[in-house]
C-alpha cells in the first residue's frame, strides 16, 4: 500500500474524527449507489449514457482485466483524456485493482508527459488515439523509446491502432462472472491510502506530482450541502474534469448527512458544434 507522504496516520485520523475527511472513499459511494439505484443514470456524455450499475459493471471488468494482465498493486497508470464517461469508470477501476491513476491534463505534450512518467515510473498510459487533431498515440510511442518502463498503452475510443489495448473491449468482456463479489477486497485502495496523483500547472517549470487521498471527500460533501443537491440534479462538467473541477465526474455519488445526492454528471467532451452537447 502507498501511504501519503504529506500526512501522518495520526493527522489523517484527526481529519476523519473532526469530519474533514470521510471513513469511506468515492469508490464506496459509487458502489452504494449501484446497489441502491442501479437503473438511475450516473454519467452522460455526447456518446453514451451510463447508469450506476453499468458504471460498476464496466469498472469491475476493467479492474479484473488489469489484474489478469499482471499489473501489481500500487503501480501507476497515466490517464490523459478529455471529459468523457470513461473517466469515472477508469478511476473506479484503478481503485478496485489497486492501481494508482496519474491524471494528466489533455493539453500537456511530450515534454510535460515525459516528466510525469519519469517522476512516477508509470507502467501504462490510457489515452485517446486522436483528439482535436492531435495524435496521442504517436506522442506516447515516442516517449516509450526513451522511457521503456511505460510498457502498455490503452486506448479509449472506437478506433484502436494495432498493438494497443481497447478499453471498450475490456468493458465488454463479462469477466466478473468468474470471480466472487468480494474479489477486490485484497487489492482495492483504502480511504487513507494514495488513490490518485495529480500535477501542478507547470507554469514555473515542469509539472510536479501531488498525492490525493481517498478519504478527502469532505470538500465535495460541503459543496453538495451548500447547493442542496439531490439525486434529481445534474452536474455539467464543462471545465476539465482531470485538472479543473473534479466534483462533477468524481464525487457526484457522495452521501451527505445520510441523504444520498446521486447527482448525475454530464461530462462534456466538446460542445462545438452545439449539437454534440449531451441532452440536445
Amino acid at each position: 500500500m502507498v501511504r501519503p507522504s504529506i500526512y501522518t496516520q495520526e493527522e489523517m485520523d484527526q481529519f476523519i474524527a473532526h469530519g474533514y475527511w470521510d471513513r469511506a472513499s468515492c469508490l464506496d459511494f459509487w458502489e452504494q449507489n449501484a446497489n441502491k439505484y442501479p437503473d438511475d443514470e450516473a454519467v452522460v456524455d455526447s456518446k453514451s449514457r451510463l447508469t450506476w450499475s453499468e458504471v460498476k459493471r464496466r469498472s469491475d471488468r476493467i479492474a479484473i482485466s488489469f489484474l489478469e494482465l499482471g499489473f501489481k498493486r500500487d503501480q501507476i497508470f497515466l490517464i490523459q483524456l478529455p471529459n468523457c464517461a470513461e473517466l469515472p469508470v477508469l478511476r473506479l477501476a484503478c481503485e478496485k485493482a489497486g492501481v494508482i491513476p496519474l491524471l494528466a491534463g489533455r493539453m500537456l505534450r511530450s515534454v510535460e508527459i515525459k516528466s510525469l512518467v519519469r517522476q512516477s515510473s508509470a507502467v501504462g498510459a490510457i489515452i485517446p488515439w486522436k483528439f482535436r487533431n492531435f495524435d496521442y498515440v504517436n506522442m506516447m510511442e515516442e516517449i516509450q523509446t526513451e522511457l521503456p518502463s511505460l510498457r502498455h498503452i490503452f486506448i479509449v475510443g472506437d478506433k484502436v491502432p494495432d498493438g494497443k489495448i481497447s478499453i471498450q473491449k475490456l468493458m465488454e468482456q463479462p469477466l466478473e462472472s468468474r470471480y466472487p463479489s468480494d474479489f477486490f477486497n485484497k487489492t482495492r485502495i483504502g480511504p487513507t491510502e494514495v488513490c490518485s496523483i495529480v500535477h501542478t500547472s507547470g507554469t514555473t517549470g515542469t509539472p510536479k506530482l501531488i498525492e490525493r487521498v481517498g478519504a478527502r471527500t469532505g470538500s465535495a460533501r460541503e459543496a453538495i450541502e451548500r447547493y442542496r443537491l439531490t439525486r434529481k440534479d445534474i452536474f455539467g462538467a464543462f471545465s476539465p474534469a482531470v485538472t479543473g473541477s473534479k466534483l462533477p465526474v468524481g464525487s457526484s455519488a457522495i452521501t451527505t448527512r445520510g441523504r444520498p445526492t446521486t447527482a448525475r454528471a454530464t461530462a462534456t467532451r466538446c460542445c462545438s458544434p452545439p449539437d454534440n452537447c449531451p441532452g440536445r
